[in-house]
């Protein structure tokens, strides 16, 4: 009768009924309209086998039994021993190459430690990190210094360059600094620095004004333009960050004075001056203004013009007259930019403490503004090359260790410490560049499992946290969802446990005393066929199809998996989540077992991706104006084909495109037979999420942006899956929800008559999936 029942279910089913998340029955409705209720025997969970089946006597005097769990967590796999890539908990993970791997579940023990700087060198002592790291000269040496508001000043030493007093210092510094390390402190309660270089390196700011017109940039005579009635127009041809951020005055001042002596010496004397507001003539060119001219028209003859010293006398019979005249000093406009930086780093402005690998191009003059707060602030840099020195290293740890390490949240570097107990990265594999915090977490799984040595099949056996290795021709890592639960109803010493596959595998680690009452979980590995072992010296074999596991409903515990990544290095931060359950039986007969699955999920993603860049461009190839001085009129240049425009010649400079990506969330069912994978079939495809996207490439700012977040509602997933098996044949369904996170880097833009060179790029992602429910029905016909 279960026969034709099950039959009729795997053809016939329309409707797939759930109680709750924690159901132990379903119905389910034939379309000729029979109602079938089904039990299930047992639920799993995340941290306890749980009971699948039972079967016949395995000469303990007690039934041995298979039974499936759900662990939760992460496997990293790597090629240096160090840092690897993480993957979530599922049966199978295939790696390309690796050397180590390891494992850790969310709920094994972790030991916490705050990192105060990344740069640096610690000693780990009972569970937190001490300072090791030798005194470093800073290296960040200022050329010249101008006040832009209020009285600041500095002072130099080994530490750096501090700042103290009110108001804020602009710090030209000196050149040739290359990559270094970056570090302030002091800048939290208020405080901020700026790094930049000049958008126009020939005008360096000499004032500022406060934030009303801005950084004073040049201030060149009227006598070197010229003067058409009372219309003045002084050449600039100089560039600018924009044309709002432009801003143009201009001064004049005259005096006269006469004295005569007809009939007594008496003198008499006039002056004036003034101050207005010029017109900044340009056009936008590449990502900065080009400004031509600065232009003004006065009524008043003595502010369009020079007027040099000069005098005259004249006599009489009745005495002489004298008088001198002219202006008292050349009239001359004042150009401001408000924002003449371009950024250097990724951060703009710092407003908190702050750590970053900065790579200073020599070429380029480098400015440092500095607001300090009231007890001073302090910026300092060391030499790095980051191909070769070591950024970050802890020692004295346990050794052969997963650990992670974690930057504003987001989880940067997995990795496993060395023989040693050693931490020791460079900053290409800690994706340092960038970073916008100085500090960090270092969290280390002390009593999680790894194993050092080439990959073939890593096993991560999570109930009994160890991990060991299967030579094989592929590598991957394997983590068992079914185990063999044999119980000891007496005490028992083990000893000689053996796993029969393709080859012999020792477990070791499984060869101890056990208590009455106790159990020994083996894990089912690939294409195990027998347990062999030692019981209080009489030896013992089970052969795994011996070991019913009968057909059934499987109820899938809820669970939420996550993941997340970041890099600074141009490359897009790509992430990947799974969770999900398994079910397993062996086949009682030849035939064909059928899995009927069903779910709820949900998911969530977020990607993040930004860059800055600097562009250095050949000026005389934007000009698309020359000045005849002998006419006083400006000609158009010839602009290059293709580049001429209305306003001038422009640089047609273009952007690749970049976006973020996610998904789409889909559920599989992979299907192995005697721990062998021999499918895997989607049974719920989502491509429809709901999107909240930005995406901006800013030729003003220099800098790039993109970010996505992705919501999956809460819906269903079902299907029915058939796999051809043999009697004794362990079969297992693994019901896989898997969601996806990546983007597209943003590239560096390119131009005609210029270059871009990018000063950072960084990309965050991180993804979650959420299983309300599920179970797996398990048949055979």
């Amino acid at each position: 009768m279960q026969k034709i029942v099950l039959f009729a279910l795997g053809l016939l089913f329309t409707t797939f009924v759930f109680n709750s998340a924690f159901a132990t029955q379903i119905q389910i409705v034939t379309d000729n309209g029979n109602v079938f209720t089904v039990s299930a025997t047992a639920n799993s969970t995340n941290t306890s086998a749980s009971k699948n089946s039972t079967s016949n006597g395995n000469g303990l005097g007690t039934g041995a039994q298979i039974v499936t769990i759900k662990p939760q967590g992460f496997v990293i796999a790597g090629t240096d021993s160090t840092t690897g890539n993480s993957i979530t908990l599922r049966p199978y993970n295939k790696v390309n190459t690796g050397t180590f791997a390891a494992g850790f579940q969310t709920s094994d023990a972790v030991q916490k430690m705050y990192v105060p700087k990344i740069n640096s060198q610690y000693v780990y002592n009972n569970g937190a990190l001490q300072d090791n790291a030798a005194p470093q000269s800073n290296v960040l040496a200022p050329s010249s210094t101008t006040v832009l508001s209020g009285s600041p000043y500095r002072t130099v030493s080994s530490n750096g360059i501090s700042v103290t007093g009110p108001g804020t210092l602009g710090i030209l510094l000196n050149s040739g600094l290359g990559s270094t390390v970056v570090t302030g402190s002091g800048l939290t309660g208020g405080g901020s620095a700026f790094f930049g270089t000049l958008v126009d390196p020939t005008m360096p700011p000499t004032a500022y004004d406060g934030g009303a017109h801005g950084y004073t940039m040049m201030t060149p005579p009227i006598s070197s333009g010229t003067v058409s009635g009372g219309s003045v127009t002084v050449p600039i041809n100089k560039y600018v960050s924009s044309s709002a951020n432009a801003y143009a005055t201009y001064t004049w001042s005259w005096s006269y004075c006469s004295m005569s002596a007809y009939t007594g010496w008496s003198w008499s004397c006039g002056y004036d001056s003034g101050t207005g507001v010029a017109s900044v003539n340009g056009y936008a060119s590449g990502n900065f203004f080009y400004v031509t001219s600065v232009s003004y028209t006065t009524s008043d003859g003595y502010a369009a013009n020079y007027y040099p010293h000069g005098g005259s006398q004249s006599c009489g019979r009745g005495g002489c007259s004298y008088s001198s005249y002219g202006s008292s000093y050349v009239p001359y406009i004042t150009l401001y930019d408000k924002s003449p930086f371009n950024p250097s780093t990724k951060t703009p402005t710092y407003a908190a403490d702050f750590q970053s690998q900065v790579t200073f191009n020599p070429s380029y003059q480098y400015w440092l503004i500095v607001t300090p707060t009231s007890g001073g602030t302090t910026i300092g840099a060391t030499n790095y090359d980051p191909n070769s020195q070591m950024f970050f290293k802890v020692t004295n740890l346990p050794a052969n260790k997963p650990f992670q390490i974690l930057q504003n949240g987001i989880v940067g570097v997995h990795g496993v410490t060395d023989p040693s107990g050693t931490i020791s990265l460079s900053a290409s594999q800690i994706a340092a560049g960038g970073q916008s915090s100085i500090s960090g977490e270092l969290d280390l799984y002390a009593n999680s499992p790894s194993y050092i040595g080439t990959i073939g099949t890593a096993v991560y056996d999570t109930v009994n946290n160890q991990m060991f290795n299967i030579p094989a021709s592929s590598q991957q890592i394997y983590t068992p969802f079914a185990y063999v639960l044999i119980p000891m109803p007496s005490a028992s010493n083990i000893s000689n446990v053996l796993v029969n596959s393709d080859t012999a595998t020792q477990l070791p680690y499984l060869s101890k005393s056990y208590a009455p009452g106790s159990s020994m979980m083996v894990p089912i590995i690939p294409g195990l066929k027998t347990i062999s072992f030692t019981i209080n010296g009489s030896p013992i074999t089970i052969s795994l199809s011996t070991v019913m596991a009968s057909t059934g409903i499987s109820i899938v515990t809820p669970g939420t998996s996550s993941n997340s990544g970041y890099k600074t290095d141009g490359s897009a931060a790509q992430v990947s989540v799974d969770t999900g359950g398994d079910a397993a039986a062996i086949a009682p007969k030849d035939g064909t077992m059928y899995a009927l699955v069903n779910a709820q999920i949900s998911a969530d993603t977020s990607f993040s991706s930004s860059a800055v860049y600097n562009y250095q461009q050949t000026a005389v190839q934007y000009i698309y104006e020359d000045y005849n001085p002998s006419t006083g009129w400006y000609t158009r240049a010839n602009c290059p084909q293709g580049q001429f425009l209305a306003s001038g010649c422009a640089d047609n400079i273009s952007y690749a495109p970049s976006g973020a990506h996610a998904g789409p969330l889909t559920v599989y069912v992979d299907t192995f037979v005697n721990g062998i994978m021999v499918g895997s079939q989607i049974v719920y495809n989502n491509q429809n999420p709901i999107i909240q996207q930005s995406s901006s490439v800013s030729n003003w700012s220099m800098s790039g942006s993109s970010a996505m977040a992705m919501h999956y509602p809460q819906s269903s997933a079902s299907g029915l899956v058939q796999v051809s098996v043999h009697a004794g044949d362990l079969v297992e369904f693994y019901l896989r929800a898997h969601l996806d996170a990546y983007g597209d880097s943003i590239p560096v833009q390119t131009g005609s008559y210029g270059v871009f060179t990018t000063t950072s790029q960084a990309s965050a992602g991180s993804a979650t999936v959420n299983l309300s429910s599920g179970s797996i029905l398990t048949g055979i016909s």
